[in-house]
């Protein structure tokens, strides 16, 4: 029985030799086939468009997740409420020019901070030692 390993042939133990000796195989035959940086390249190619659909996949589950959550809680696009705005501000102009007054710049009248309480001291004790 022959084997080969790493390169190298034990010649047969039917040669009648008790120890086997190790002698190089032909190394024209270790050489690499071409084809295998061919099939190398077109595993790496199809991994690629596997993770590139996944990637697109995994984009599209995040966005809808989102889209569901913030329908849900009843929130408004940005474009939408970039619009209102513009319109709220162009009304306030428009009330500002009609009743005469300036017209401010936020929509809601800011409120003043409430005043700090001051801590109460102990009443000092009147009271006589005995």
């Amino acid at each position: 029985m022959c084997t080969t390993i790493y390169g190298f042939r034990c010649p047969d133990s039917a040669g009648g030799g008790t120890k086997p000796s190790l002698e190089p195989q032909n190394f024209e035959s270790m050489k690499p086939d071409p084809r295998i940086f061919d099939d190398l390249s077109r595993v790496a190619g199809g991994a690629m468009n596997v993770f590139s659909g996944l990637r697109e996949q995994l984009l599209n589950d995040i966005r809808a997740r989102f889209e569901d959550m913030a329908s849900r809680m009843d929130l408004v696009p940005r474009d939408d409420f970039d619009r209102l705005e513009a319109q709220v501000k162009e009304l306030q102009k428009q009330v500002a020019a009609l009743s005469g007054k300036k017209p401010t710049a936020t929509a809601a009248p800011k409120k003043a901070a409430p005043k700090k309480q001051e801590a109460k001291k102990p009443a000092k004790k009147t009271g006589k030692k005995k």
